[in-house]
């Protein structure tokens, strides 16, 4: 009977648990994320090596549309970084965002075949970073490191100009709004069914307490007059 009226207090709880974890969550985002290959050509005093690369992500609301052509997708950017393994530009470094550049082409199924991004970290009138990756083709492809100095693109570059790295993506999935409540919910049902069980073994342990202790008083009381 106890197993029964427990298992009847849990099963609200359970049934919402179960729901929830059946809901489909069509809340996310999209992140796309390019992985180049080492460096393989340098210029100039630059601490870059051949362990260097470009790599570069960006995460967007919706999945990139099939059949892209050369797509300006740089407003619709939730968030995005590029690094070449030493020097990592995002949306928080200076003048980052003023000159971000997000161009890309898709096939017929959303995967991306071409692309040109580019971004700047610092001021170029002093000196700044400029790291790129460009992939038009066969002939018209770089992941490129450059250092400008005063204007001049002329300081150091490292890169790589034969092979272009590859692409990946992943969603991201949120649980709805009621998702999250029903989860909740079901949670708040099972722990107070748990918690009504509590009290009922304290009531009915005390009865047994308040004999077991007069019992011991009345041994008390007449064992002396026993032994006389």
């Amino acid at each position: 009977m106890k197993m029964r009226q427990t298992a009847s207090r849990l099963i609200p709880g359970v049934l919402l648990l179960i729901a929830a974890s059946t809901q489909v969550a069509t809340a996310g985002t999209f992140t796309y994320t390019y992985t180049g290959n080492d460096f393989n050509q340098f210029f100039g005093n630059t601490s870059l090596n051949t362990s260097d690369f470009i790599s570069a992500s960006f995460t967007i609301a919706a999945p990139l549309g099939d059949n892209l052509a050369n797509a300006n997708e740089s407003s619709g950017a939730l968030s995005w970084s590029i690094t070449d393994g030493q020097t990592t530009i995002t949306p928080a470094s200076p003048d980052g965002t003023a000159d971000l550049s997000l161009y890309i082409t898709t096939n017929a199924t959303g995967g991306i075949t071409e692309w040109d991004i580019q971004d700047t970290a610092g001021d170029c009138t002093v000196d700044c970073t400029i790291l790129t990756t460009l992939n038009f083709g066969p002939s018209d492809f770089f992941d490129q490191s450059l250092v400008c100095i005063d204007n001049s693109c002329g300081g150091t570059d490292a890169g790589n100009y034969t092979t272009p790295g590859v692409w990946t993506s992943a969603q991201v999935s949120t649980p709805e709004p009621s998702t999250a409540a029903l989860a909740f919910l079901g949670g708040t049902l099972i722990l107070l069914g748990i918690r009504r069980r509590k009290p009922q073994h304290r009531r009915r342990l005390t009865p047994y307490r308040e004999r077991a202790e007069a019992l011991s008083a009345i041994q008390l009381a007449i064992s002396p007059r026993l032994q006389k």
